[in-house]
């Protein structure tokens, strides 16, 4: 997030104050007198929201996906990278043996990376962190949005319909 900006909540003043390293950006960015809406960057309640409808996908999952999902942690980390939000390790060889041996390797590090091997080419792709720091609020949403409506289509139901039986359950 480049164009963030730092502030410190000043009780006693009920205000928001820009931290001093962001002074400069912020008197370029805002026009004194206005008011602006300060949005959190992610709620716990949004992030709580979606770990609980990944368990309540993984605990309807059909049995025959159950060796590969055998935690919520790894439907989630799986959907994440077949929904595109992944890192991307491309690793050249001289040889496709070499190349072979890379990729059993990688799979084993990493049991929610997808590797895949072209000729003597190796691409490893691992799941995006969710944490707080690592993604935005938009790139969230959209990956909570890719995850639910990819967890929803494995279980046979619509998005709608998942999120409706979290908040009943």
């Amino acid at each position: 997030m480049t164009n963030a900006i730092g502030f410190i909540w000043d009780e006693k003043a009920r205000a928001m104050r820009v931290q001093p390293d962001y002074a400069r950006r912020a008197a370029a960015m805002f026009t004194n007198g206005y008011g602006y809406l300060l949005a959190p960057d992610r709620t716990p309640e949004d992030h709580k929201h979606m770990f609980a409808l990944i368990r309540m996908a993984w605990e309807n999952l059909p049995h025959h996906l159950a060796e590969e999902f055998p935690a919520p942690e790894a439907l989630r980390k799986k959907a994440l990278v077949k929904t595109g939000f992944y890192n991307e390790a491309r690793i050249a060889h001289e040889t496709e043996v070499d190349a072979i041996k890379t990729a059993a390797h990688a799979a084993q590090a990493d049991g929610f990376a997808l590797v895949s091997r072209r000729g003597t080419w190796v691409i490893v792709r691992t799941p995006k962190s969710q944490a707080q720091g690592a993604m935005d609020r938009e790139e969230f949403r959209a990956s909570k949005a890719a995850l639910l409506a990819y967890v929803s289509d494995l279980i046979g139901v619509d998005v709608t319909t998942l999120q409706r039986q979290a908040v009943a359950a």
